[in-house]
């Protein structure tokens, strides 16, 4: 099955935490299954555009909404860090 590019899923840290919190007690809400099904669907295209070597680096700024290289690079590696941080989250 082919698919486009991933929607973009937006979590600020208070969101992420209160995530966190739901899913160490066991109670996710809709919206949440929602999220990590944004993930998985991120993850499998990442994958798939890595194997087939059919991505950039310029692209993956794009997919990780990256400006610019010439950007403080301890930004976009923090931005990039958390953002690992929440899909590994298993």
């Amino acid at each position: 099955m082919k698919q486009g590019k991933p929607d973009i899923i937006k979590l600020t840290a208070e969101e992420a935490e209160k995530l966190q919190q739901r899913i160490a007690n066991n109670t996710l809400t809709a919206d949440d299954l929602k999220v990590f099904a944004g993930l998985i669907n991120f993850s499998v295209w990442l994958q798939a555009k890595l194997l087939d070597a059919k991505i950039t680096i310029r692209k993956l700024y794009q997919v990780f909404n990256i400006k610019s290289e010439k950007r403080n690079k301890a930004a976009n590696n923090v931005s990039f860090i958390s953002f690992m941080k929440y899909i590994l989250i298993f």
